[in-house]
């Protein structure tokens, strides 16, 4: 373990497994250098950062390669994939890492400080799962919104996580790659697929444990607005996730 002295304290920067985080982003030009600035000023230090450019026609990616030019300390790179759709993104980035252990964040979505710190952690302290997921917060909308999603997908999360049927949210997720290839990844998804993570959940349970930190904490805008049968519509997207997932009905 390498570390810095700083003057008030020595700060634990290179700890063991290595991360590298993948960031989808399509058309977020307006999102993603807050995006990379909340990776800039993570606590845990010991990690790469690889943005998935995903058909963006907006200068996305330009604006991502220069952040990282201006940033070399924080080891990033810019990957294009053409094919526009969740899981085509996702899996081309999985295919770019070199490390075991693989993070994920949107390109509309800013991480806590310490939102590495406390996957690194779990990660060390508990070899036997294979994902995990944290706490999402709104930055806009409803309060409502704000209040009920966050509280109760914690709870939702949390409760699957103890009955050792965990469920992933690719805002803020972390996952083995080496299982992620083994069960086939996400390549196969069709482009219209936005339930990709849950898809993802299912295919990953049988290879081992799923977790859930409340205090790994991430901020992305409000998804309810744009998506009017969110509750009502549970039951048909489950079933959706089902077949694609392959899960026996």
């Amino acid at each position: 373990m390498r570390e810095r002295e700083t003057g008030r304290f020595s700060e634990a920067l290179y700890i063991l497994p290595q991360i590298t985080v993948i960031v989808r982003a399509r058309n977020e030009a307006k999102n993603i250098l807050t995006t990379l600035e909340s990776l800039f000023s993570q606590t845990f230090k010991n990690f790469e950062v690889i943005v998935v450019d995903n058909g963006s026609c907006d200068g996305t990616g330009d604006l991502a390669k220069q952040f990282f030019d201006n940033h070399p300390e924080i080891h990033g790179r810019l990957v294009f994939e053409p094919e526009i759709g969740r899981g085509k993104a996702l899996h081309t980035g999985v295919e770019q890492v070199n490390n075991e252990w693989i993070a994920c964040l949107d390109g509309d979505s800013t991480a806590s400080p310490t939102w590495l710190a406390h996957i690194s952690s779990f990660i060390v302290k508990h070899p036997d799962y294979v994902a995990g997921s944290g706490s999402i917060i709104f930055r806009d909308g409803l309060p409502h919104h704000k209040f009920l999603y966050q509280a109760g997908r914690g709870a939702v999360y949390s409760f699957s996580s103890v009955t050792n049927r965990g469920w992933i949210s690719l805002a803020n997720s972390w996952f083995r790659k080496s299982i992620f290839l083994e069960i086939g990844g996400t390549k196969d998804l069709p482009s219209n697929v936005i339930v990709d993570d849950r898809i993802l959940a299912l295919r990953l349970r049988p290879h081992g444990k799923i977790a859930y930190l409340n205090g790994s904490a991430v901020r992305t805008s409000n998804w309810l607005t744009e998506k009017k049968k969110w509750v009502s519509g549970l039951l048909e997207e489950l079933e959706q996730v089902k077949v694609l997932a392959n899960i026996p009905q």
